[in-house]
């Protein structure tokens, strides 16, 4: 595992580590996408969800990452994403950055 994919995980693990844990990522860089596979608490079996065509944007001192599509292997968290948490969460498919790891990412990505 490389230095980038380890830092990036960790980070996530430690944010969401209410609702599971991430077991897999996966970042390049030169196509811009991103996969990553989480294993939901309470769950036997792990999520994969793409991240496709990112982009990272800085707006005034602000850092979001852009992104084309978002697919999940699970069809019903797939439609769940796309009709209600991007939307709500991510309008303009934008998803602001906590600047500690807009840094990071600013050395990663």
């Amino acid at each position: 595992m490389s230095i980038k994919t380890f830092i990036v995980r960790n980070g996530i693990n430690i944010k969401y580590k209410d609702y599971g844990k991430m077991v897999n990522l996966s970042i390049d860089s030169e196509n811009k996408k991103i996969e990553f596979e989480v294993l939901l608490k309470g769950e036997k079996e792990s999520v994969s969800i793409i991240i496709d065509k990112y982009e990272i944007i800085k707006k005034n001192d602000d850092k979001f990452i852009k992104f084309n599509k978002i697919s999940v292997s699970r069809e019903w968290v797939d439609v769940l994403l796309e009709n209600v948490v991007v939307p709500k969460l991510a309008p303009g498919k934008l998803i602001k950055i906590n600047s500690l790891y807009a840094c990071i990412l600013d050395l990663l990505i």
